[in-house]
């Protein structure tokens, strides 16, 4: 059903993974446990198509097995189909990228005090590409462009703002993670954050 309703490849590792995952929680379920998920508000903003299927889900589990798991576990079954898209992932690395997303976004939002329009196409294509950021920082691999000097100083005085905010990202994956950021990195993100703050509304105060 994930793999029709998203038109993805996942990995078969899924099929266990999760049999096992919906096993366990049903039991505690079952037994009174309380489910929660402290990242389910991110999940849902992240991966708003896995958490789609995550939904589905529920409605499958209530079918076969006529009990209604509460909607933290929809995000809990998308974090599972979030770390069957990437290959070598595992799930402890998928709720670390998903915390840091959070992080990142939540600076960009404090430093320019607006919201994100989560319908816009910049939107979806700056979580995709915090996504691949993201990853990268974890595993300690460095984006490797042929971008010169001289477009990344142009981007960088044409969005200075941006920039700034794209510098303050990188100071703080710096402290949390000890992982530099190049100059490339940094104008990718700072076209991305130029294009989604463009779309944003700004706070109420």
């Amino acid at each position: 059903m994930a793999r029709l309703a998203m038109n993805v490849t996942l990995s078969d590792s899924l099929v266990i993974s999760l049999a096992d995952h919906l096993c366990e929680t049903v039991r505690r379920f079952r037994e009174g446990v309380n489910i929660s998920n402290g990242l389910a508000w991110e999940i849902r903003r992240f991966y708003e198509r896995e958490y789609e299927v995550g939904l589905l889900a529920l409605d499958m589990v209530e079918k076969k097995l006529e009990l209604r798991l509460p909607k933290d576990e929809a995000a809990y079954i998308a974090m599972h189909i979030v770390n069957a898209e990437t290959d070598n992932s595992t799930m402890e690395e998928t709720f670390r990228q998903t915390r840091l997303i959070g992080d990142i976004t939540r600076i960009v939002r404090m430093f320019f005090g607006i919201d994100f329009d989560e319908s816009s196409g910049y939107y979806y294509r700056f979580i995709t590409h915090l996504n691949y950021f993201v990853r990268r920082v974890l595993r300690g691999e460095q984006y490797v462009d042929s971008t010169n000097q001289e477009l990344t100083d142009i981007i960088f005085e044409k969005y200075q703002k941006a920039h700034q905010c794209a510098e303050r990202i990188g100071d703080f994956v710096a402290e949390k993670l000890a992982y530099h950021i190049s100059d490339e990195e940094k104008m990718y993100i700072t076209i991305h954050i130029q294009m989604v703050v463009s779309k944003a509304g700004r706070k109420e105060k």
